[in-house]
C-alpha cells in the first residue's frame, strides 16, 4: 500500500513550487532523515549543510579530500558510511574550492553508495547541490549526477549562473527511478 500511495501522490504533486531553494533542501532533507540519522559531507563544504542535517537532530558526518587534487578521499567514503547513513551531499564545482569532481570519481561514489545500501538494506540519497553547475571553464564540463547515481537528488539555482544574488529561483530534479 505505501508503494501504492506514493505513486499516486506523486502523480498529483510531481511540479511543486517553494519559494527558495533552500526550503526545498530541508524539504528533501526532512524527508529522508530521522532523528540520529547520519549525512555525509566532503570537506571544505558549504557551511549550511551542518544546519539542514542539525534542524531534524541528525548529525553530519566529514569526509576529508585528498589534500593534493581536493577529490573526496573515497576510502573514508566507504568507512565512514553506516546503516544510519541517509544521505551523501555533493557540491561540484564545489563551494568553496571550485574543484569539478572527475566523471570516474562520480562513478566509484555511485558504486560505493550501491555497495553500501545493499549491505545495510537502506536507501541512501545522493543530494547533488548544483549552483555552480555552469561556472566551469577551461573547457570542463560538469555532469548530471543522476547518470552515475539512481538515488540522485538535484537542486539547481539560477542565483549563481546569471548574477541573481538573492534571487533564488531555481529547480529540484527527482529521477523517476530515484527510491
Amino acid at each position: 500500500y505505501v508503494t501504492a500511495c506514493r505513486e499516486i501522490v506523486s502523480r498529483l504533486y510531481s511540479d511543486l513550487i517553494t519559494v527558495l531553494k533552500i526550503p526545498f533542501q530541508h524539504i528533501r532533507i526532512k524527508t529522508i532523515l530521522d532523528p540520529d540519522d547520519e549525512v555525509i559531507v566532503f570537506a571544505p563544504f558549504f557551511g549550511e549543510y551542518r544546519q539542514y542535517a542539525a534542524n531534524f537532530d541528525a548529525k553530519i558526518v566529514i569526509v576529508q579530500p585528498n589534500l593534493e587534487t581536493f577529490q573526496p578521499d573515497l576510502a573514508d567514503l566507504e568507512a565512514k558510511i553506516t546503516a544510519r547513513t541517509k544521505a551523501l551531499i555533493v557540491n561540484t564545482p564545489n563551494n568553496p574550492t571550485g574543484v569539478i569532481y572527475k566523471p570516474q570519481t562520480m562513478e566509484q561514489i555511485g558504486a560505493i553508495l550501491e555497495k553500501k545500501q545493499a549491505e545495510f538494506g537502506t536507501d541512501i540519497y545522493l543530494i547533488s547541490d548544483e549552483p555552480y553547475r555552469e561556472l566551469v571553464y577551461d573547457g570542463n564540463k560538469e555532469d548530471f549526477l543522476t547518470k552515475y547515481y539512481r538515488n540522485t537528488l538535484v537542486g539547481y539555482s539560477f542565483s549563481k549562473s546569471l548574477s541573481l544574488p538573492g534571487e533564488r529561483i531555481g529547480y529540484v530534479v527527482v529521477p523517476d527511478e530515484a527510491a
